[in-house]
């Protein structure tokens, strides 16, 4: 039950907070006369429903991952390539975040920090705390 797990809403704040503090500022500034104040209210109600409707959906697959879900419910032919795009949309979205924890450190914490220390400490971290040996 990933939903019910403190660490699945630990991860969400914590992403949703680097992403309000990297790229909301800029999107403001960027789109202020095209209506980025509404929108921003539209987007936290669906982005709220779609999270909900994921977490319901998933739950009904108690113990099963994607590539799981996906076997027992589509032809093979649809289910890898979807895996395959499910991986790159996954890689895409972690490495986003931690180039954006390096600009917020490089930014914010240490200015004076080489960019590529940042980068390779931020590796290291990711490495260390998901337990890879």
């Amino acid at each position: 039950m990933m939903a019910k797990s403190r660490y699945f809403y630990c991860l969400f704040l914590m992403n949703s907070l680097i992403n309000i503090i990297n790229f909301t500022p800029r999107e403001l500034i960027d789109a202020r006369f095209e209506g980025a104040q509404s929108s921003i209210v539209i987007a936290v109600v669906t982005g709220t429903l779609f999270i909900y409707l994921f977490t319901k959906v998933i739950n009904k697959f108690p113990g099963q991952g994607l590539p799981e879900i996906f076997g027992a419910a589509l032809p093979k032919l649809l289910a890898s390539p979807l895996i395959f795009i499910y991986a790159l949309l996954w890689y895409t979205a972690g490495a986003l975040i931690m180039l954006s924890f390096v600009d917020i450190t490089l930014r914010f914490i240490s200015p004076d920090t080489w960019q590529l220390s940042a980068s390779v400490r931020g590796w290291i971290h990711c490495r260390c705390s998901t337990g890879w040996r």
